[in-house]
């Protein structure tokens, strides 16, 4: 896994694009791909159509005490999931289509220990 303050993956996701000749795309993306697409979108911009995010992060500030907690419930398996993702959303309602693919994403990936690099506001570009 590259460094995340790299443009590790801007390079990649630049790589992929030509190699299927796409010259702008729409990005969807959720978490930690959110933030990916949303430096993508910042560093490329001609090569985005469109953004569509879901909780990219490094936007506001950071919960360490929530995120401890988190990785806590993480462990309880399903239920823990649940509740990590039921405690994030806070009072917000949740599809359960959605609930069920953040369920699948945390039952089968290996978190990253590092934060991802947080954007202050002088760094995001301003509209000509």
């Amino acid at each position: 896994r590259p460094p995340l303050r790299s443009d590790a993956y801007v390079e990649w996701l630049d790589d992929v694009c030509g190699a299927l000749g796409v010259t702008s795309a729409s990005l969807v993306a959720i978490s930690l791909g959110a933030s990916l697409a949303l430096e993508y979108a910042v560093k490329r911009p001609s090569r985005v159509a469109s953004l569509s995010l879901m909780s990219p992060a490094g936007i506001g500030r950071r919960k360490q005490l929530f995120m401890i907690k988190a990785g806590v419930m993480l462990l309880l398996g399903r239920t823990g999931i649940r509740k990590a993702f039921s405690s994030a959303g806070g009072k917000t309602s949740v599809p359960p289509a959605l609930a069920q693919y953040i369920t699948l994403i945390f039952e089968n990936f290996r978190p990253r220990r590092e934060a991802p690099p947080i954007r202050s506001d002088a760094a995001w570009p301003k509209n000509a």
